[in-house]
């Protein structure tokens, strides 16, 4: 300010706990000598009570402001709040409480919480342990919440104890609803329980992994067909378990590397089981999104193994059936159907027994066998065999070395053939429309276990096909042979005797060699016949 000859100031500091909060100062303008030593101790202690009565006027100035603040914070915060003192009683609550729980502050202010205003009975106690152990921790838990309507709802709670010299004055508790994010996980929880039932009941072997081709679910078919157990194959890379064959390595990350782009339909391949077995398989892929992104792939895969196998078996029969209806010998017929029947089961030893009833005689026109060469004929009346068995039984057989001893202790069977205590022996019945002809027989002196009942039902499912392509033959040469034969008289006819006069003829000319040919034509030979009969010219005409 302005100062003259005649101004006396007069200051003293303003302290509170001993700190300088300000300054207090008296001024004259015009009176030097206005203030004495006797002012100075006034105003020092005057002073004190200033300072003390600004800091109390400035602490209330910051609480009223602090109040405000929280007040306003309080009431704009989203989430349902409420404000307790350390007994639990309710001293505020926010709007959003209200419109969470239903009751307004008049109603509320003043309740203890414990009073079970907003809790279900059965949780009270809950609130209790946790507002106990809210004084020294901040507390956060899920539970359950009762609205003035008395409906029950999901709240996800946060606790914390307000402190004022580290002493507890009360507690700010935030609810927030959950009942909209329960149902969501609700709706999960259905959504992923739904999944893992359809998952698990996959009737094909499936596995689910994620995009990094990690395994993360097999099904029970998977292990079932493959041998896999969870404990083998989850977590682990998918193209890193042994599941590809030799050869097929390249093409199964390939695949891998495919089916995170686009599904896969209908692949068909081949996949190798923990033990080291091969098997045909049918594969089909789906990918998994989540909001659109690509979260995992699914892999089904169908064992097609039968699929194969029916296929291989039509294939056999179409080859038998072309095989007897081409220009070949009956002996070509019988390789061929050796040959197609060792594609589709073991026929390292295998032969067809063919019956002939009118002579009573069963004989072996085709056998290969490792051990035995002799096949004689049999009485087919007399013999006991495991052939002359399934002859007559017309049933299908699978017998081991201990069944054919029991057979033969019955009296069932006569000892014939060779056999080995690794002996199994498998034979079905040739028929043609419930008629039998004979029988198909394979065999193994070293292995008892190489047929099963499934190749029982295998062996009768082509034999027929055999049977008749065996029939068909037998009767094509029965007509070629009457074709050239003459029955009546048992000599070849002579359409039959020009021909092979023609080979003859052919043969000399072609090696420069001579023929010697003696030729008989008789005129009126029906006439001869019919008087005299073929008996008793036969032989002339033989000649």
């Amino acid at each position: 300010g302005t100062l003259t000859e005649e101004t006396l100031w007069l200051g003293v500091p303003l302290k509170m706990e001993d700190k300088i909060i300000g300054t207090m100062a008296v001024l004259s303008y015009t009176n030097s000598e206005l203030y004495s030593e006797k002012d100075i101790k006034i105003i020092e202690f005057v002073s004190g009570q200033v300072a003390s009565a600004i800091d109390r006027v400035q602490k209330e100035e910051a609480l009223q402001k602090s109040n405000q603040e929280f007040i306003s914070l309080f009431k704009s915060c989203p989430e349902a709040l409420l404000y307790t003192d350390k007994k639990s009683d309710i001293l505020y609550i926010n709007p959003r409480f209200t419109e969470v729980f239903g009751y307004t502050l008049d109603e509320i202010i003043g309740k203890n919480t414990d009073e079970g205003m907003i809790h279900p009975k059965e949780n009270i106690d809950e609130e209790k342990y946790y507002t106990k152990k809210s004084f020294n921790n901040f507390v956060d838990y899920e539970t359950y919440r009762k609205r003035k309507d008395g409906s029950i709802f999901p709240v996800s709670i946060s606790t914390s104890s307000i402190k004022v010299n580290n002493k507890v004055k009360g507690f700010i508790t935030l609810y927030q609803d959950i009942t909209e994010r329960k149902k969501a996980e609700e709706e999960l929880r259905q959504s992923e329980e739904k999944f893992s039932s359809i998952f698990k009941n996959i009737p094909d072997a499936a596995f689910y992994q994620s995009t990094k081709k990690t395994i993360l679910d097999v099904n029970p078919t998977f292990t079932r067909l493959f041998g896999y157990t969870k404990e083998d194959i989850l977590g682990k890379n998918i193209d890193e378990v042994g599941f590809y064959p030799k050869g097929k390595m390249k093409e199964g990350k390939g695949l891998t590397r495919k089916t995170l782009n686009e599904d896969l339909t209908n692949f068909e391949t081949i996949r190798q089981k923990k033990d080291g077995t091969l098997i045909p398989v049918r594969i089909s892929t789906s990918l998994v999104k989540i909001k659109d992104k690509v979260s995992g792939i699914i892999a089904l895969y169908q064992d097609i193994t039968e699929h194969k196998q029916n296929e291989q078996l039509q294939q056999v029969l179409y080859n038998i059936s072309k095989a007897a209806n081409s220009p070949i010998s009956l002996n070509q017929l019988y390789k061929t159907i050796h040959k197609e029947l060792g594609t589709i089961i073991d026929t390292t030893n295998f032969y067809i027994a063919l019956v002939n009833k009118k002579e009573d005689k069963v004989y072996f026109p085709y056998h290969i066998d490792e051990k035995d060469d002799n096949f004689p004929i049999l009485s087919f009346s007399t013999s006991n065999t495991l052939t002359t068995y399934v002859i007559k039984t017309g049933k299908s057989l699978l017998s081991d070395n201990n069944q054919y001893k029991e057979m033969i202790n019955q009296e069932i069977l006569s000892p014939q053939g060779s056999t080995t205590p690794q002996s199994i022996w498998l034979g079905a019945p040739l028929k043609i429309e419930g008629h039998v002809i004979g029988a198909m027989v394979v065999q193994s002196y070293i292995n008892p276990n190489l047929y099963s009942k499934e190749d029982i039902k295998l062996l009768e499912f082509v034999s027929s096909q055999v049977a008749t392509a065996i029939e068909r033959k037998r009767m094509e040469e029965e007509l070629k042979r009457l074709a050239h034969y003459d029955t009546f008289i048992g000599v070849y006819n002579r359409g039959y005797g020009l021909e092979l006069f023609q080979r003859q003829l052919k043969l000399s000319k072609r090696n420069k060699s001579s023929l010697l040919l003696a030729y008989s034509d008789l005129d009126n030979l029906k006439d001869i016949n019919d008087e005299f009969g073929h008996k008793e010219i036969w032989g002339s005409w033989r000649l």
